[in-house]
């Protein structure tokens, strides 16, 4: 392609989900992606393994931005723990489905997530019908090798493939794409690849991309590399102010827990003295209520023997 044009685009997705797509292994790689649907305008575009969709809203995005309204973007991903399968067993504890639909619900542009197995979608597609093949699904040996030679016969005659982590520094324990890459490339005439981002290899089956300035893209990587190692510092002190001044109100509860439970007891101890204390009233106002009781029986008694004395003196007069 002679004219290939280098574009500066605004990721929307990233407005929903920014940690989990630009700091995502394929963040480094959504400027080429954006920039080969700019380009290109391929027709029908199928990623095997979209995740959160790091890649997919970066192909998506210029489909968006208007500078290929035509292209049809399809993810397929089973979006779900995979029996045996120990990354789905890590990645997708969550529900990654969810997040993916909200971020995609961002977009007027239409795009068409398939939640299934990758051979289940086989059939989905007529042979050469696929401009553009991402794989991005399980890294073994065998797994990039099945999902190449399956989905081959779906690519266009002009078409390109995708593969993502084909760099030997890969963090991934079980990552054999490297393997088949370099036995691929051996055999193929029209091959471009990207080092960062643990690797992105391009096969072609022609030389439409061989004006790709590559390096734009390492260097446009190596910036965001700045800015984002810069804003995970930032977050990183953040996060370290934050947890101490969650420590500092955990601190604050304790204290007023401890307060409060000195309160409640020297209530309690409060209201036991006020009850001994009223109990200890009562038994004297019953006591000073039967002196009155036996005073007043008395003062009866000698009111009877006065009358009765005063009788009779009187008598014996």
């Amino acid at each position: 392609m002679e004219n290939w044009i280098y574009h500066k685009p605004e990721f929307v997705c990233d407005r929903v989900n920014f940690e989990l797509l630009r700091y995502s292994p394929w963040g480094g790689h959504r400027n080429f992606a954006y920039d080969y649907i700019a380009n290109v305008k391929p027709d029908v575009v199928v990623e095997l393994g979209t995740h959160y969709g790091s890649s997919f809203f970066a192909f998506l995005q210029a489909v968006e931005d208007g500078l290929s309204p035509n292209t049809q973007i399809y993810g397929i991903d089973a979006w779900g723990v995979v029996p045996g399968n120990k990354w789905t067993e890590t990645e997708y504890k969550t529900d990654v489905y969810d997040v993916f639909l909200k971020t995609l619900a961002t977009y007027n542009s239409k795009a068409y997530p398939l939640r299934m197995f990758f051979d289940e979608a086989l059939n989905k597609f007529e042979d050469k019908s696929i401009d553009l093949l991402h794989i991005d699904g399980t890294h073994t040996y065998e797994a990039v090798k099945h999902d190449y030679e399956s989905w081959l016969p779906k690519l266009k005659d002009d078409g390109v493939v995708l593969f993502h982590d084909i760099s030997k520094t890969s963090y991934l324990h079980e990552n054999s794409s490297p393997q088949f890459w370099d036995e691929l490339k051996t055999n193929e005439n029209h091959t471009l690849e990207f080092d960062h981002c643990y690797g992105l290899g391009i096969l072609c089956k022609n030389d439409k991309l061989k004006n790709i300035d590559l390096s734009y893209y390492q260097k446009l990587n190596n910036l965001y590399d700045v800015e984002n190692r810069d804003a995970l510092r930032k977050n990183y002190f953040r996060l370290k102010d934050n947890n101490s001044y969650i420590s500092f109100l955990k601190d604050q509860v304790q204290n007023w827990k401890d307060e409060t439970e000195k309160c409640k007891k020297a209530l309690a101890a409060s209201e036991q003295a006020s009850l001994r204390e009223l109990a200890r009233n009562e038994g004297q106002q019953s006591y000073i209520k039967e002196l009155e009781r036996k005073i007043n029986s008395k003062k009866y008694l000698l009111g009877r023997l006065v009358s009765a004395s005063f009788i009779s003196n009187r008598a014996s007069l």
